[in-house]
């Protein structure tokens, strides 16, 4: 802090401007993370229906698509106003209606148009 000592006596707008710079510096470093868990969060979601897609075993089983369901239904609820919260709830729909191609079940064509 000695160094800016003479420089904060003469300029009152120096100490301002380092006094913003540290505050757009500490809020970057704290909104990062939280940025990056949202991002993990869609991120799980997107590989579970990739895997589920190209497996042909998992295709099969409801449990499989749940899961898939599920890690979407989960980023919406925690981040409902988020960015990706429509690609979320669109993602959803998709499954539920590729899990009513295999099961048949009117309730996983209704849950796809809820």
């Amino acid at each position: 802090m000695r160094f800016f000592h003479p420089l904060i006596k003469e300029s009152p707008r120096f100490s301002w401007l380092i006094s913003l710079v540290l505050l757009l510096v500490w809020m970057a470093v704290a909104v990062a993370p939280v940025s990056a868990a949202r991002q993990d969060r869609l991120k799980r979601a997107k590989d579970c229906s990739r895997r589920l897609y190209k497996s042909k075993k998992r295709i099969r089983y409801r449990d499989q698509w749940l899961r898939c369901i599920q890690g979407y239904e989960s980023y919406y609820r925690k981040y409902p106003k988020g960015r990706q919260a429509d690609e979320a709830l669109y993602a959803t729909a998709k499954l539920y209606k590729g899990l009513y191609g295999y099961s048949r079940l009117s309730s996983d064509l209704n849950e796809a148009i809820n």
